[in-house]
């Protein structure tokens, strides 16, 4: 399985080190997809 983080760097907040925009997987049978929010402050 092969995959790629896609990270944008204009127009939209910047992913984080723990966190990616979307990551593109190739030759997969079976994937599962999950959503979240990144924090904008650090509280």
């Amino acid at each position: 399985m092969k995959t790629f983080v896609r990270n944008p760097n204009t127009g939209i907040y910047p992913a984080t080190e723990d966190c990616v925009h979307a990551l593109e997987v190739l030759n997969v049978d079976r994937m599962l997809y999950i959503s979240a929010t990144m924090g904008l402050e650090p509280a």
